[in-house]
Parts: structure tokens; C-alpha cells; sequence
């Protein structure tokens, strides 16, 4: 999707662009992600899934094995 923004290898940010949204589709690239927000989902690509997106909150994805923000996943 042209709107997900990978940083490196390791994290992926999917923003929600559409005013009033709550969830979005995130295509989620080859390898094993970490859902940022609740490290117990871990999800194996490549696949699309719909991510819950409230307001206070961006889906973003962190490779398995990256360290990110000082910690490992």
C-alpha cells in the first residue's frame, strides 16, 4: 500500500489517512511481525489484514528479532 511506511527492516508504521476511521487494511511484507502495542500478536507475512486503528492509537508492526526504541522484539 503506497501509505505504509517501513523504517529500515524492522518497523512499519500504517497511518490512517481517512477522517473518521477506526480500522485499515495493513499488507504486511514477508517475515514475522510484532504488533507494537500488544507484543502477545505476532503475525507472519506476507499477508493483508484489518488493523484496529482508534484514534490514539497507529497499527505499527516491528520485526521479530529488531531492536527498536532500545528494545528487543
Amino acid at each position: 500500500m503506497g501509505d505504509e511506511y517501513c523504517l529500515g527492516k524492522a518497523p512499519l508504521a500504517a497511518p490512517v489517512w481517512q477522517a473518521g476511521a477506526r480500522q485499515r487494511r495493513v499488507s504486511i511484507p514477508s517475515g514475522t511481525f510484532v504488533d507494537y502495542w500488544d507484543p502477545e500478536i505476532v503475525i507472519t507475512g506476507p499477508q493483508t489484514l484489518v488493523a484496529d486503528a482508534p484514534l490514539e492509537r497507529i497499527p505499527l508492526y516491528v520485526r521479530k528479532g529488531a531492536t527498536v526504541f532500545g528494545r528487543f522484539w
